[in-house]
């Protein structure tokens, strides 16, 4: 069984723009109309309900049993797990195939089951016109009503189905309104180790700013290596990057691939020598990013990634006209972020 409260804002929120979306589309339909309902959920039965359970939920609410997989109206629920959140899909197709409503429903925590809860809540407003009756036409000189009469429901709920008539519902001066999923920002700040960008190990500060829709997302990236100090024979080489990132990613839950193109300046200086020397070259590199995002707390959430680049430039650095330094072709990094999505 469905028991837990769905939050009263989101729920309110989402009855009233499916049910808007019924009345507009006229699917309080005749007698003979039937419900098939679609239901997705990643870990149906277990941390999710399962198809049964909530199609037992919204026929408790209604009063009888709409559903037949051969239905004329169709109704989608879909849950999915994203890296920060729950994201509930409610769609309704009428008999012709057109969408007459789609509404997004999130959840900032775990709790699918009341996520689950609130789409009942709005299916069951939806389908509420298939159990009312209209009015019988007057005989006599009395106004008629506009209201439609309400039919007693019976506990039968293949009967119900199937001999309740739905009053014809006045059209809705306003179309109905097909709720797309709208991009997120997100931002984070972190710190990254790197190898072949320099002599030795450096270590970093990231900073990140993108945008994200469903599974996809693009960012920019910021990295400032911190100066890395390499004895070479009797001198010292001090090298430090400063360079900006191109990160375009898939996100599943909470894995995440990305692309890399990054360009900047690396700078290099040489000391403990008769004439020190500094110079600076041009960075660029393509490459990969494997990794995973996992919630903290509401939007809050930590990124751990794995870097693999090719440089497009390499450097050597000279120091009394001998080879002190030359970068690595192949670049590898590791790093940690926190980050929060808006």
């Amino acid at each position: 069984m469905l028991t837990r409260q769905p939050p009263l804002a989101a729920s309110v929120v989402l009855v009233f723009a499916i049910a808007a979306a019924a009345a507009s589309s006229g699917v309080a339909a005749p007698s003979s109309t039937t419900v098939s309902f679609h239901y997705q959920a990643p870990d149906p039965g277990g941390r999710c309900p399962a198809a049964k359970t909530m199609e037992s939920a919204i026929a408790a609410r209604l009063g009888f049993f709409p559903f037949d997989e051969q239905g004329t109206v169709l109704v989608r629920a879909a849950i999915r797990s994203d890296a920060h959140e729950l994201i509930g899909v409610v769609e309704m197709t009428d008999q012709d195939g057109e969408v007459v409503g789609r509404r997004v429903l999130r959840s900032s925590s775990s709790d699918c089951e009341g996520l689950a809860e609130a789409m009942a809540v709005a299916i069951s407003v939806a389908l509420e016109p298939l159990a009312l009756r209209p009015p019988e036409s007057p005989r006599s000189s009395a106004p008629a009503s506009s209201t439609p009469a309400p039919v007693p429901r019976s506990p039968n709920a293949s009967s119900a189905s199937t001999t309740v008539e739905s009053a014809p519902v006045p059209p809705s001066r306003n179309p109905p309104v097909d709720s797309v999923e709208p991009p997120r920002l997100h931002a984070s700040l972190g710190a990254m180790t790197t190898t072949g960008t320099t002599p030795g190990t450096a270590l970093g500060v990231t900073g990140q700013v993108g945008i994200r829709r469903s599974s996809w997302s693009a960012a920019l990236e910021g990295r400032a290596e911190l100066v890395t100090v390499t004895h070479v024979d009797d001198s010292e080489v001090h090298t430090s990057l400063i360079s900006g990132w191109l990160v375009p990613c898939w996100q599943g839950s909470p894995w995440m691939a990305c692309a890399l193109v990054g360009a900047g300046s690396l700078r290099v200086e040489g000391k403990e020598v008769d004439v020190p020397k500094r110079d600076q070259a041009f960075y660029g590199a393509v490459g990969g990013r494997v990794g995973a995002e996992l919630p903290v707390y509401g939007r809050v959430f930590l990124r751990l990634h794995g870097d693999l680049a090719m440089a497009l430039t390499r450097t050597t650095f000279f120091l009394s006209d001998q080879a002190r330094w030359s970068s690595s072709p192949v670049h590898l990094g590791a790093g940690l972020a926190l980050g929060r999505s808006f």
